[in-house]
């Protein structure tokens, strides 16, 4: 089908992942290039022969290339994950 795709660029397949009951298979992306570096979360679901995406990306300055910056850049990210949790949880197909 055509969520059975594997997104372009994919760096592995995470997990499957169950949001407000719905069971989403998770990839992860990511590149870096002149001081910047990109991460995406791909969420993907088939329902009635349809694919959902929902995909996130973070983008982080050369800030990030500085190991210094690494410890405030992981913690922004944790909290990111926490509150894009809590907005998925409210995700549901009506109808």
């Amino acid at each position: 089908s055509e969520c059975e795709y594997v997104p372009r660029g994919v760096l592995n397949t995470l997990k499957n992942k169950v949001i407000n009951g719905i069971n989403f298979t998770v990839f992860s992306t990511g590149g870096a290039a002149t001081g910047n570096t990109y991460s995406n979360t791909i969420l993907h679901y088939l329902k009635d022969s349809t694919c959902y995406e929902i995909v996130t990306t973070i983008h982080e300055s050369s800030d990030g290339n500085t190991p210094e910056a690494l410890p405030k850049i992981n913690e922004q990210k944790a909290i990111f994950n926490k509150q894009l949790d809590q907005i998925l949880s409210t995700f549901k197909f009506s109808g």
